[in-house]
């Protein structure tokens, strides 16, 4: 006996950067990214990882890890194809296949500085970016541990905050919380709410709190 089976290929639509990616539908649309987007940042939980290039960024979550190529923070990822959701108020993309090996590494991403009442303000303008934000105090919780999947009130003069360990496999989960620190970190949103999130330790500059308020002293 012969059986003729019908495969349906879905059209896939090109966009050349993750600006234009961003601003396509939700519909089951398969979206490829032709231009070279860099890893700022991967896990294992789900396969995320975060993707960046000059014009925006977004997060991959991958829970069928359908992308078996390895790739490390740093590497250029090229032509990834998939469709995007939301979660949360977070837009992602969700892998349609395989785009192979990185087509570059090494790449750095140099973080814009930015407040938190930017982020607070627009977060879709930053949304899975690396940013950095300068001079967070820790209000409530200085001198205590990180635990994990928490929110911390963080601010910054007058603009409150939040600061969410989002990824438990990081290096400074059981650490201290500084008093107050630079901190580079991915913007996320959970229905609304900007969220900054540090990938590992060295994304800490803490700040000698006593010296900083000595030198606004007599400034």
């Amino acid at each position: 006996d012969t059986v003729n089976f019908t495969v349906a290929v879905p059209a896939i639509v090109d966009v050349a950067t993750i600006a234009d990616l961003r601003a396509g539908n939700m519909d089951g649309t398969v979206y490829r990214l032709t231009g070279e987007a860099a890893i700022t940042f991967e896990q294992s939980f789900r396969h995320q990882k975060f993707i960046q290039d000059a014009s925006a960024a977004i997060m991959i979550d991958d829970p069928d890890g359908v992308i078996t190529s390895a790739y490390i923070r740093g590497d250029g990822m090229t032509n990834v194809t998939g469709t995007l959701a939301e979660f949360g108020g977070l837009l992602e993309l969700v892998p349609f296949e395989d785009p192979g090996t990185p087509t570059s590494s090494g790449n750095v991403i140099t973080p814009e500085t930015v407040t938190l009442a930017e982020l607070n303000s627009n977060i879709e303008a930053y949304e899975s970016e690396l940013v950095y934000v300068e001079t967070v105090n820790f209000v409530d919780n200085a001198g205590e541990m990180f635990g994990t999947g928490t929110n911390y009130a963080i601010a910054q003069d007058a603009e409150a905050g939040i600061f969410r360990t989002s990824f438990f496999g990081a290096d400074y989960i059981g650490t201290e919380i500084p008093e107050v620190s630079n901190i580079t970190a991915l913007l996320i949103q959970f229905n609304g709410t900007a969220q900054i999130v540090a990938r590992d330790l060295a994304d800490f500059d803490i700040i000698d709190a006593i010296n900083e308020i000595d030198r606004a002293n007599f400034a």
